[in-house]
């Protein structure tokens, strides 16, 4: 059976008063949405939401990466660790 892949969706999305004008702040300053790491030729404002969403989901991703490498990180440490005391607790016991 062939698996269809969803097509493209609108959403409706709620945006405050302060959300309009940063928006509107973006659409005339292009420079500030590349600096941020977007695209500068997103000129509509379905464009610059478009493009605001794909950079936010870059960081979130990149925070949920930073966070998983810690995990490891700390469990490398402990394995270390209980590593260095099983050491420890032999020479202990062998003396």
């Amino acid at each position: 059976m062939a698996t269809t892949l969803p097509r493209n969706q609108r959403k409706m999305l709620s945006l405050s008063n302060d959300d309009i004008r940063d928006l509107a702040v973006i659409r005339r300053a292009p420079e500030a949405l590349r600096a941020a790491g977007g695209s500068s030729e997103a000129r509509s404002e379905a464009a610059v939401i478009r493009a605001i969403f794909e950079i936010g989901l870059e960081r979130v991703r990149e925070e949920s990466d930073a966070e998983g490498y810690a995990v490891l990180a700390r469990d490398g440490e402990q394995v270390e660790h209980d590593a260095a005391m099983r050491r420890r607790t032999r020479r202990i016991v062998e003396s």
